[in-house]
């Protein structure tokens, strides 16, 4: 009878690989989710989730990730559909275990941080609207200058000074403190 041995489990560095797609998801985000849901299993969990709202925070006052990642710049504020609770998650584990979209809301914030007049996205134009941090009319500039028209015309200065102005208004939500960097 040949002798067997048994499987060897790899090392699993504090992360469970439940997620299908994605790589592995460290157990504490797991755990944490899933407590928070009224699913009792992650593939469930997962799918209860919507992005409640996203921030970024100064260098020297970073944050925690739910799943105990430190130092977290980019969070994002995640809540469940059915439960009502709400988990902060840093952007990288949003994007990557969550599947929420996350990623071009920080890409267009950084951009207007480092430059005022540049464009939002139109990803982060929606999500501003729907947050209440810009109006109706602010919302149908914003999409019609940031068509390609304009990208290759330029804005006015008067275009140019209300784009800044309404990209002010979207970092005092989404980078308190920050402010908008005149190029």
């Amino acid at each position: 009878m040949p002798h067997t041995v048994p499987a060897r489990r790899e090392k699993s560095n504090g992360h469970h690989n439940e997620n299908g797609a994605g790589g592995p998801v460290p157990y504490r985000l797991v755990e944490e989710i899933v407590a928070r849901s009224v699913a009792g299993s992650w593939r469930q969990a997962k799918l209860e989730w919507d992005l409640a709202h996203v921030f970024v925070t100064e260098p020297d006052s970073p944050g925690i990730c739910t799943c105990g990642h430190y130092p977290i710049r980019e969070h994002c504020v995640i809540r469940n559909r059915k439960s009502g609770n709400k988990a902060v998650v840093g952007n990288w584990c949003v994007k990557r275990f969550l599947g929420l979209p996350s990623g071009p809301l920080f890409q267009a914030f950084k951009r207007i941080m480092k430059d005022g007049g540049a464009a939002l996205n139109q990803a982060a134009v929606e999500y501003a609207y729907g947050q209440g941090w810009i109006n109706d009319r602010q919302r149908e500039f914003y999409l019609d200058t940031i068509r390609p028209f304009y990208r290759l015309k330029g804005l006015s200065p008067k275009q140019r000074a209300w784009r800044v102005e309404i990209n002010e208004k979207v970092l005092a939500h989404a980078a308190p403190g920050w402010g908008v960097r005149h190029a």
